[in-house]
């Protein structure tokens, strides 16, 4: 069977938007029962969740991404991917075709397993994979997505407080790395082609920073840049792997709406729904002699300047 799953997280941070989200994925993807693009959803007490689903038409769904590495330093989810046997699956699909889209916490924990990682430590992320092996008999991962970042400094380069630097680059760079050397094992034992993908930001770009010089965001684009140095680097130092970066588009989160107010305008450009749909779309279709190694647009899958 020919399946692709993918779970991407919404990054959102309140109580009321996850019913909100879960009918704006519902309307925009869901286009029948076990039929492909076909999605569930999962929806826990501050974070809503979508899973999109691409399968050939007519086969069930007999797999199930279900390891998912959460940070508690503040900042968006980073998710493990895995396949496993799920047919809890088929029950919330189920009940969104009958329109009970709101899925209990108690039935997205089912969908799932989560585990911990403070991107401010240093041993989490081993600590999560040897939990996936020894508590869930998880053996492979097929994609890794490192997504979790902070931007919470604001300023220009010249006066910017070293303290600052070293809690950007530990997040939004030590951190995937350190996630990729957690589970760079378990990846190299996928049975597909394994993924490792880093959500990146178009305010890292050397070559075009002349766009972004203005935008007081030093800390967050040097590190980001850090990070994209070193995914490129997994790409050539592993040919099995498929390694990059995908520019997600200023969404509508939190931290992208508070970066839009800080350039003058009211909230970011990019919706969340639109910019899942494009990371989902490229991921499924990454490979490794056309993909890895690149910034990517979430859009289009043109590739991005370093």
């Amino acid at each position: 069977m020919n399946l692709h799953l993918l779970t991407i997280p919404i990054l959102i941070e309140t109580t009321q938007q996850p019913a909100q989200l879960v009918h704006q994925w519902s309307r925009i993807f869901y286009s029948g029962h076990r039929k492909g693009p076909g999605i569930a959803f999962l929806t826990g007490a501050l974070y809503g969740y979508a899973a999109w689903a691409k399968f050939s038409i007519g086969e069930p769904w007999h797999h199930w991404m279900v390891a998912a590495v959460t940070t508690v330093s503040m900042v968006p989810y980073t998710w493990m991917f895995m396949n496993a046997t799920n047919t809890a699956l088929f029950h919330a699909e189920d009940r969104i075709e009958k329109g009970s889209v709101e899925i209990s916490l108690q039935e997205s924990v089912r969908l799932m397993i989560v585990v911990q990682l403070d991107c401010n430590s240093e041993t989490d992320a081993q600590t999560a994979v040897q939990t996936l092996r020894e508590e869930h008999g998880v053996t492979h991962l097929d994609v890794v997505v490192a997504n979790a970042a902070m931007a919470t400094n604001f300023g220009p380069a010249s006066t910017m407080p070293l303290e600052h630097l070293q809690a950007h680059m530990m997040v939004n760079m030590y951190a995937p790395v350190l996630l990729f050397q957690a589970t760079r094992l378990m990846l190299e034992q996928s049975k597909q082609q394994a993924k490792f993908v880093l959500i990146g930001a178009p305010i890292s770009t050397i070559t075009n920073m002349h766009d972004y010089a203005r935008a007081p965001l030093t800390a967050y684009g040097v590190s980001k840049l850090a990070a994209n140095y070193m995914v490129r680097k997994f790409h050539f130092e592993n040919k099995w792997l498929t390694a990059f970066i995908i520019d997600p588009g200023h969404v509508q989160t939190d931290m992208g709406d508070q970066g839009a107010r800080l350039m003058g305008r009211p909230q970011a450009p990019t919706t969340i729904a639109d910019s899942v749909a494009g990371i989902c779309a490229r991921i499924d279709a990454a490979t490794k002699e056309t993909t890895s190694g690149h910034f990517v647009i979430h859009t289009d899958g043109s590739q991005l300047c370093w």
